[in-house]
């Protein structure tokens, strides 16, 4: 954080786009020290910068940054937009791996308020292009998800094929950590 303000102290044109990954990277460090406000207004800065520049590719990753903290802070319809607007961008510019974060996001934030259809469709969405894209990564992030949601809905068998869709597959050992605990708490919740 220091590193980065010290950059900014010492800028002479604070307009020029380079100055996008020092803000950017500031929200970024705000973020994980959970100081929201200050997340935001180095988000917001990075943003305009963006704008003024006509980085659409950007814009478009900036305003996802953005609407994670706004989820973290509960703020879900300003959050809900945000997402919304960074789908948008990063449909326009082509970036794939984007789009498939928004949309995991948008999926997630559908889970939290318990309107699993809508999270099924935007995570199943999701995966589907993880897969045709080959982020495999996040398709098997996704497929937990979908199998919370079915486990969730009273589906076992269908939440059991999303996790056994993931076995044998090189996966990570959080993800089989993940998985069994799953299976474990709603083994326990479904007796």
């Amino acid at each position: 954080v220091g590193l980065c303000k010290k950059a900014l102290d010492v800028a002479v044109d604070k307009d020029q786009p380079e100055f996008l990954s020092v803000t950017n990277t500031l929200g970024l460090a705000y973020d994980h020290l959970k100081q929201w406000e200050k997340a935001i207004s180095y988000y917001e800065k990075s943003l305009a910068l963006a704008e003024k520049n006509e980085l659409p590719a950007a814009q478009a990753m900036i305003t996802n940054n953005l609407a994670i903290v706004w989820q973290k802070k509960m703020m879900n319809p300003r959050a809900l937009d945000l997402y919304h607007q960074s789908l948008t961008l990063a449909r326009q510019v082509g970036d794939k791996q984007l789009e498939v974060s928004v949309l995991e996001n948008l999926g997630t934030m559908a889970h939290e308020r318990a309107d699993y259809g809508d999270a099924l469709k935007t995570y199943s969405e999701a995966l589907e292009k993880s897969e045709r894209f080959g982020f495999k990564p996040q398709a098997l992030s996704l497929r937990l998800n979908l199998a919370n949601v079915f486990f969730l809905l009273g589906f076992e068998e269908r939440a059991e094929e999303f996790l056994k869709s993931i076995e044998g597959q090189g996966i990570p050992g959080s993800f089989r950590v993940h998985a069994s605990i799953l299976r474990s708490h709603y083994a326990l919740h479904l007796k």
